[in-house]
This record gives structure tokens, sequence and C-alpha cells, in this order.
């Protein structure tokens, strides 16, 4: 069993440490590629068991996206009004 492993049956018990360790992992994309949809949900996971700092970290990926979005939308609106 590798480490990516022992992770996620760590997280799978609901153990908060892990979740948020395999949350890092889908956020920077240790062991495999990146995937924000999972680390999202495994702060979350840890975020509702009192994991302040996973709680923050989802929070920065939520914002990131809407920022993201919103450059594009207002890259869009820009081109249109030219």
């Amino acid at each position: 069993m590798g480490v990516a492993d022992a992770r996620c049956a760590v997280a799978a018990l609901g153990d908060t440490i892990g979740r948020r360790c395999l949350a890092v992992m889908y956020e920077h994309g240790e062991g495999g590629r990146t995937n924000l949809a999972l680390a999202l949900h495994y702060y979350r996971l840890a975020a509702e068991n009192g994991d302040l700092e996973s709680e923050n970290s989802a929070g920065e990926i939520l914002l990131s996206e809407v920022v993201a979005q919103g450059v594009d939308v207002a890259a869009e609106q820009f081109e249109q009004a030219m």
C-alpha cells in the first residue's frame, strides 16, 4: 500500500488530518494529477470536523475559482466592447 492509498484509507475512516492531507495531495497534484474538486471535497469534510486550516484552504480554492471566472468574464466583455 502506497502513501496515497494509506491516506485515502485513513480519510475514508473519518480522520480529519488524513482528509486534510489527502486534500493537499489533490490540490497540488502529489502522486497524480491536480484535482481541485476532490481537494475541495476533502477540505470540506475536514472542516466539518473543526479543522480551521482546511476551512481556510477550501475558502482559498473557492475564491481562486471565482476570481478566475471573473477574469474570464471581464476579458469577454472587454473583447465585445472593442
